[in-house]
C-alpha cells in the first residue's frame, strides 16, 4: 500500500459513501460531488446502499458496490474488510480513480486496505472517541491508526481534530479542518415569524429529541401558541409521538417525516433546536444558520460551539452561554429514563432559552443577523476551494 505523494494535477476523483439518502454525511458526499463537478473534476461517486426516490442530487457517475460487514464473528468480519477491499481495488482500477475521498470509519478502512497507487483522503464526521454504540473493527484505536498512511485525514471540525490527535494519535501533519458546506443559499429573513420551534434529523437515539418535546412542554406553558416541528424519520418516531401524546402536547407537535424540500420549513421556524449526545458537525444547525434561524443547544461534544460562535468548552462558565447566533444549555443528563414525564433542570433551562428568543424581538433580531455572520465561514464557494487545494 505505498501512498503516491507525486504532484500531479488530479482530475477523477471517487467518493466512497454507504449511500446518498437521508443523513447529514450522505448529504455532504452528494454536495462534494457537485462542488468538485462545477470545478472541472471527473466525479465518481460508490455507494453500497441506493434509494432512488429518496437520494440527494449528485454530480458524476454512481456505482453501485456489492460490499457487505459481516459482524457476526471477529474472522468473518475481516474477512469482509478484506473481501470490500478487492472490490473497491477493482473499481478504483477500472475507472482509473486518481483520489479517492471515503466517508465514515467503515468506509475509510476499506479505502486504506484498497491498495493502489491513488491518493486516499480519509474523513472523520463523527465524535470518535465517544461512539461506544459502534462495536466493528473500523472503531478501533489500533486501526484507526491506519490513518497515518493516508494522503490526509479531514476532520469536520477542531473537536474532532483534537479527538483524533489524542485519542487514535493520527498525526497532526495529515490532519487538516474541512467545514461541511452550507448546503443551503443563506435566504432573506421574513418577519414576523410564528413561534415555531423545529428540530431537523433523524429520529435515532443518538440525535434524542426527547429532550426537545419535554423542553416544548415547558415552552407551551408559557406560551400556547408555540408549535414544534420535527423533520426527519427512524426507529424512534412512534416513541417521540407517543411521549408527546402523554405529555398532552400533541395537538402543537407536528412529526413531518423525511422532508424533500427542506427550505419551506426552515423559512417557516422561528428557532431551530438541537439536543444530541454528540455530533462532530451539525450540519442541520448550518442549514438552520442559512436561514436566520437562532440556535439553541444542550452544550454536547463536537463541532457545536464552533458552527454558532461560542467560547470553547474549556472556557465554559455559567448557562446558558450567549453565543453568537443562538443560546447554549448544559448538556443533558442522559442517566435516568429518557421517555419518562418528567422534566430535567437542562430541559427546563433549554425551555427558558426558547422563551426568551420568542418573548424578546430585540435579541431575537441581532441572533438572526449573526446568523448571516456566521454562514460566512461555511459556505460553498470557501469550502470548495480548501478540496480543490487539499487535492492539488
Amino acid at each position: 500500500m505505498k501512498q503516491c505523494i507525486c504532484r500531479k494535477n488530479i482530475k477523477r476523483v471517487g467518493i466512497l459513501v454507504w449511500a446518498l439518502d437521508s443523513g447529514g454525511m450522505e448529504r455532504v458526499a452528494s454536495q462534494l460531488s457537485l462542488m468538485l463537478a462545477e470545478n472541472g473534476y471527473e466525479i465518481y461517486l460508490f455507494v453500497v446502499h441506493h434509494n432512488r426516490n429518496k437520494s440527494y442530487s449528485f454530480a458524476g457517475k454512481l456505482v453501485v458496490c456489492p460490499c457487505v460487514i459481516d459482524t457476526s464473528s471477529l474472522s468473518r468480519e475481516v474477512f469482509s474488510y478484506l473481501v470490500n477491499a478487492a472490490i473497491i481495488r477493482e473499481m478504483k482500477q477500472k475507472y482509473h480513480i486518481e483520489a479517492m475521498i471515503s466517508m465514515a470509519p467503515e468506509m475509510n478502512l476499506i479505502n486504506i486496505l484498497s491498495g493502489t497507487g491513488d491518493r486516499k483522503i480519509l474523513t472523520i464526521h463523527n465524535c470518535m472517541s465517544l461512539r461506544y454504540d459502534m462495536k466493528n473493527l473500523a472503531y478501533h484505536k489500533r486501526l484507526m491508526l491506519l490513518g497515518n498512511m493516508a494522503y490526509k485525514v479531514v476532520a469536520v471540525s477542531n473537536w474532532c481534530k483534537v479527538d483524533l490527535c489524542k485519542n487514535y494519535h493520527i498525526r497532526r501533519d495529515k490532519l487538516q479542518v474541512i467545514y461541511n458546506p452550507a448546503l443551503i443559499e443563506k435566504r432573506p429573513v421574513k418577519y414576523p415569524k410564528r413561534q415555531i420551534l423545529l428540530a431537523v434529523g433523524r429520529l435515532v437515539e443518538i440525535k434524542q429529541q426527547w429532550h426537545i418535546i419535554k423542553a416544548f412542554k415547558h415552552v407551551y406553558e408559557r406560551i400556547p401558541t408555540a408549535e414544534l416541528w420535527i423533520a426527519g424519520e427512524g426507529s424512534e418516531k412512534n416513541r417521540l409521538e407517543k411521549l408527546a401524546y402523554d405529555l398532552g402536547i400533541m395537538s402543537r407537535v407536528r412529526f413531518l417525516g423525511f422532508v424533500k424540500n427542506i427550505d419551506d420549513v426552515y423559512s417557516e421556524a422561528k428557532i431551530f433546536a438541537l439536543s444530541s449526545k454528540s455530533e462532530a458537525f451539525p450540519c442541520a444547525a448550518v442549514e438552520a444558520l442559512a436561514h436566520g434561524l437562532p440556535i439553541v443547544a444542550s452544550d454536547f461534544p463536537g463541532g457545536i460551539r464552533e458552527a454558532i460562535g461560542a467560547v470553547t468548552r474549556e472556557n465554559s462558565s455559567q448557562y446558558p452561554i450567549d453565543a453568537k447566533a443562538g443560546l447554549i444549555t448544559r448538556d443533558h443528563d442522559n442517566t435516568g429514563m429518557p421517555y419518562s414525564l418528567q422534566i430535567s433542570w437542562s430541559e427546563i433551562e433549554m425551555g427558558e432559552a426558547v422563551i426568551s428568543l420568542m418573548e424578546n424581538d430585540e435579541i431575537y433580531r441581532k441572533k438572526t443577523e449573526m446568523c448571516g455572520c456566521m454562514i460566512k465561514k461555511f459556505e460553498k464557494e470557501r469550502i470548495t476551494k480548501q478540496w480543490i487545494k487539499l487535492l492539488k
